[in-house]
């Protein structure tokens, strides 16, 4: 019988098989902090079903009902901070969004890992499915300590959707307050587990435990160039910088884009103003862009491809939304500060504009 070191290596292996089984879905999130006390936040939204997001506002007092099968009925609430952020399927739902106060609250596909509670009508006052918790969150909450706090008295379930196709909205959720606070909350083994979040990075399955752990097999990168060494008499140098990372995982998976992303976010030099941290982020970012056709279905299975709809970049800070889409990649930005959150009707803003380039044709001087 194998002891049980020997088998962790194996449960890994396992686990990953598990993951790349099924359609990998890979968003990335990420934050950084600046030494003037900005943090900002970026996610890009990867799928292969379109979701037709929008920008979505939910202001003050806004009354929220969990709505259930047959007729049950959920959690309700009225939210107490304005919310922003992205929807999906024209629903009046968040899949990732930024209050008033800061707090921001990404959804990501979590697929064959999530293992939601069932359903107890004795608990269905504080029952939430996965669309509901970024507005549950983000209307009463405004830092990451008072959302911890909060979500250990719900009952988080999970039933199909039509918007799927009749699939469960299978989610994992990543936290970001203006603070730099950040909280992982995981639906594993019928209950919420809760994990902080040391490298500043989230993509989707496996769990998020399962992620850092496999970092250490990337123990050896680094952004510094490799030396080169002597072979018998031959000198070996590297034929270009950038050696330092070689065997940093390139492909789409989300276990290879979370090692990625670590090791870029982490190998940044300190970033002096908030300006600076949402350059660097809007450029690093990039790096994960999927583009039409190279992350196609199953050979022999029609089917849409997996694209970036779109990425977001919130200044938690100075409370600013900044988003591009697919077919227009030129920044557009919100002054979430600037909105009106005072209670009434919800709005969204549509994402789609076509891609306009500014003619530089006269301006040679």
């Amino acid at each position: 019988m194998m002891p049980k070191s020997a088998l962790f290596p194996v449960f890994c292996a396992a686990l990953l098989v598990l993951a790349l089984a099924v359609p990998s879905r890979a968003c990335t999130g990420m934050f950084a902090k600046a030494e003037d006390g900005g943090v900002v936040y970026a996610r890009s939204m990867e799928f292969d079903t379109q979701l037709k997001s929008e920008l979505l506002l939910l202001p003050r007092e806004t009354a929220c009902a969990v709505a259930l099968p047959n007729g049950a009925k959920g959690a309700t609430w009225k939210t107490k901070y304005g919310i922003v952020g992205m929807n999906a399927f024209g629903l009046r739902h968040y899949v990732d969004a930024m209050n008033e106060k800061g707090l921001q609250m990404g959804l990501f596909w979590f697929p064959a890992f999530a293992e939601y509670a069932d359903f107890d009508p004795k608990k269905a006052s504080s029952t939430l499915t996965p669309w509901e918790m970024a507005e549950f969150v983000l209307g009463q909450c405004a830092s990451v300590k008072e959302a911890r706090e909060l979500l250990q008295h719900i009952n988080l379930v999970a039933f199909p959707s039509k918007e799927l196709g009749g699939g469960l909205p299978t989610a994992h959720f990543w936290m970001v307050d203006a603070s730099g606070d950040s909280l992982v909350v995981e639906p594993v083994g019928k209950k919420l587990v809760f994990s902080e979040n040391p490298v500043h990075v989230f993509t989707n399955a496996p769990t998020f435990d399962w992620h850092l752990v496999n970092l250490s097999n990337y123990g050896n990168l680094s952004p510094h160039q490799a030396a080169g060494t002597t072979l018998g008499t031959r000198k070996v140098q590297p034929l270009g910088n950038g050696l330092g990372m070689r065997g940093l995982p390139g492909d789409i998976t989300p276990p290879s884009r979370f090692v990625r992303a670590a090791y870029y976010l982490n190998s940044l030099y300190p970033l002096k103003t908030t300006a600076d941290a949402l350059a660097s982020l809007m450029r690093l970012h990039q790096t994960f862009f999927i583009t039409k056709g190279i992350a196609r279905p199953v050979a022999g299975v029609s089917g849409p491809d997996e694209v970036t709809q779109w990425e977001m970049y919130t200044d938690l800070k100075n409370h600013k939304l900044y988003y591009r889409t697919y077919d227009n990649l030129a920044p557009r930005m919100v002054d979430a500060a600037k909105l009106d959150y005072s209670p009434g009707k919800a709005r969204v803003l549509p994402l789609d504009q076509p891609q306009t380039f500014k003619d530089m044709t006269g301006s040679f001087k």
